[in-house]
């Protein structure tokens, strides 16, 4: 980090890539995606719906099984900056330290026997955002500190699957903050009693 940020003290970066395959992977689908696989040609599918004697779906089993295949591929992008505020220029005993984490998915893909693979990055109804971060930073001066966290979580479609335009309409979901923040202050250092104020999702 010095080389490359002009010898800024405190501070540090990463960046990680990752790509994780595995066969015969034990996972779980909603009942949506179960209907499309079978729809696709999944008689392993197929065998977990139910219809009555009219057609008309009546039950769908979600049971944890071996799919054929799991693959996901990403990037961790990481850094962090500590440093005394003495060194901003303030007259306190304390420290500034800020810190982000940043995750990228570019497949989270689920394959069935049967089935073409179902991609479910960027899949916000799965929880499966492309994009994703965690920020925070700490100030802490004397007795007093002050903690402020944002969470971010990039947009995408609610359903990757729903591409022929029913169902869900519109299938596009926009990117959220959420803030949380916590003010402490050590009522009594030398015995460890402290008082705080939180606040969730502000």
């Amino acid at each position: 980090p010095d080389s490359l940020f002009g010898g800024i003290s405190g501070l540090e970066m990463s960046i990680d890539y990752y790509q994780i395959n595995i066969t015969k992977a034990i996972s779980t689908l909603s009942a949506q995606q179960e209907l499309n696989f079978c729809a696709n040609g999944s008689a392993q599918q197929c065998a977990f719906i139910t219809r009555n004697a009219t057609g008309t779906l009546s039950r769908i089993a979600l049971p944890y099984f071996n799919a054929a295949a799991r693959q996901t591929k990403g990037v961790d992008f990481e850094g962090s900056y500590n440093t005394p505020l003495s060194d901003l220029g303030m007259d306190l005993d304390g420290s500034l330290v800020l810190r982000g984490l940043v995750n990228y998915i570019g497949q989270f893909s689920t394959q069935v026997q049967g089935a073409a693979p179902v991609q479910l990055a960027g899949d916000i109804g799965n929880s499966i955002p492309k994009w994703s971060g965690l920020f925070s930073a700490n100030v802490s001066a004397d007795r007093w500190s002050w903690y402020v966290q944002e969470r971010w979580v990039g947009g995408g479609k609610f359903d990757n699957t729903n591409n022929n335009g029913l169902g869900i309409y519109p299938n596009q979901v926009g990117s959220v903050w959420y803030t949380d923040t916590t003010v402490t202050y050590d009522v009594l250092p030398q015995d460890g009693v402290t008082m705080f104020f939180s606040i969730n999702n502000l």
